[in-house]
């Protein structure tokens, strides 16, 4: 028999997690937030009490009715009740009778007559106080429960009424309403980044505005290229690399450009390392770069005073020395007394062992026009290599080239003649511009022969100039050497 509840059984399914000992005999206590595995093991917990009690409880009305039923409701047979062992006789023999009636077995006493009198009727009102020997329903025993209206109640051996339940249930909706609030409350509260508590920098350790001012440099000023004053002790300048601006003592110091005391502003970028080394009066620079690096040669700036101006009267004083012929209003003009290039060589190197097409050097300037006559002189258009043996041509112009040249053979060498040549090629013996001198025997130059030449030659900025020899092929000469040389420029 089942047991005639009336009410919904809840249903909770969610097992939850237990709370702790310490919980469940204190209770929640005041700001704590319940967590929500706790409310399901609750619920899951009383859902499944209850379900036990319906199914295991017996109903009051059942059991009166069970009990009043005297139609064998057990169907229980004579065998079970020994009915097997009596005579099917209509009447017992006197022994027999003497026998029952003897028979305190059979028969009750006083006692039990008291006692069955005292039963209660088949139909009757019974009270339910006087009702014994029905067991309490506990967790592992089936029995009757007591129902207890309580949400605080701790008791394991009553079961929750309807009211309770609902209380539980109505607690934990406004439990997760909170719990939901609270946590829509702690999402925006962990994306408030505008320090919600109010901590200062103290608290945590860190710089104050005030001190980060004084100790860092801003975002903007380190994009505009603030330099930084560098306390750092210099003894080279070879090796300020990093920006800054260095105080440079006046002695005690490497590769400084003035003997003065200075400030060095070092700046840093894809094009390299500069320097700036400066004075009261003074400013240089240089630069560390290039394939392989290296520091350039410091150049002195020009003040304003120091240079020509472009556009307001000035008088420049000095001997100045003009590349090109200085136009006015797109006019030549010639400096007064200023004289064309004019210079003679001192003896050039003494080759040995050359060949056909072999190229020899002129000497070093020995003096020129202009320091003869103390007058400014237009400047050499040639440039010379560090052999001397090609030049490049600096500017456009008109040659008059003289020189001595010594050959030295041995007759058994065999060379018939033996030819200068000027050329204006880069490579050997290109661009030639004729013979300017030579000499020749028929059984072979022999001995020292001193060969004067000269030619009038016409060159374009960018070309090359060289002296070199023409004879057979095959043949090396000596001794090859230019004694002297005069080069003077022509209008």
């Amino acid at each position: 028999m089942q047991m005639k509840f009336t009410k919904e059984l809840p249903v909770w399914l969610a097992p939850g997690i237990k709370p702790p000992e310490s919980l469940t005999s204190d209770g929640w206590k005041a700001s704590q937030k319940p967590p929500a595995d706790y409310f399901n093991w609750f619920f899951s917990r009383t859902h499944g009490a209850l379900k036990e009690l319906q199914d295991s409880a017996t109903h009051i009305d059942d059991f009166n009715a069970h009990k009043s039923n005297i139609s064998n409701p057990h169907a229980v047979t004579a065998t079970q009740v020994g009915l097997g062992n009596v005579l099917n006789q209509k009447q017992a023999t006197k022994s027999e009778f003497d026998a029952h009636d003897q028979d305190n077995i059979r028969h009750i006493t006083d006692v039990e007559r008291n006692s069955w009198n005292g039963k209660a009727e088949k139909n009757h009102t019974q009270p339910w106080s006087t009702i014994t020997g029905i067991p309490d329903s506990t967790i592992t025993k089936k029995g009757i429960v007591k129902l207890t209206d309580s949400v605080t109640s701790t008791d394991i051996l009553t079961a929750a009424t309807p009211n309770s339940v609902k209380q539980v249930n109505d607690n934990a909706n406004a439990a997760m309403a909170s719990a939901s609030s609270v946590n829509d409350n702690l999402t925006s509260h962990k994306i408030d980044y505008k320090n919600p508590h109010k901590v200062t920098s103290a608290q945590v350790g860190s710089y104050s505005k005030t001190e980060t001012d004084n100790l860092f440099i801003n975002k903007s000023d380190a994009e505009n290229g603030l330099l930084v004053r560098k306390s750092i002790e210099i003894t080279d300048l070879n090796n300020a690399i990093e920006p800054g601006v260095y105080s440079i003592s006046a002695t005690g110091v490497e590769n400084k450009p003035l003997p003065n005391s200075g400030s060095l502003i070092v700046s840093k970028d894809q094009g390299g390392i500069r320097q700036l080394f400066q004075t009261e009066r003074t400013i240089v620079i240089r630069q560390f770069g290039g394939v392989p690096s290296n520091w350039t040669d410091w150049k002195e700036v020009a003040f304003t005073t120091n240079v020509v101006n472009l556009t307001e009267p000035q008088k420049i004083g000095g001997t100045k020395d003009f590349d090109e012929i200085p136009l006015v209003n797109q006019t030549p003009v010639m400096l007064q007394k200023e004289q064309l290039y004019e210079a003679w060589y001192t003896p050039g190197k003494d080759h040995n062992d050359l060949h056909n097409r072999s190229r020899f050097s002129i000497g070093a300037e020995y003096s020129n026009v202009g320091k003869r006559l103390g007058l400014p002189m237009r400047s050499n258009p040639l440039q010379w290599n560090a052999g001397r043996w090609l030049a490049t041509v600096l500017r456009d112009c008109k040659l008059n080239v003289r020189a001595v040249v010594k050959i030295q053979a041995e007759g058994s060498r065999g060379i018939p003649y033996a030819y200068v040549h000027l050329g204006k090629g880069y490579e050997e013996a290109t661009g030639d511009m004729g013979t300017a001198g030579g000499t020749g025997a028929i059984t072979g130059i022999n001995y020292k022969n001193f060969i004067p030449i000269e030619l009038n030659v016409s060159l374009k900025k960018g070309d090359y100039f060289s002296f070199y020899l023409e004879m057979l092929e095959g043949k090396n000469i000596n001794f090859v050497q230019m004694i002297s040389a005069h080069i003077t420029e022509l209008v």
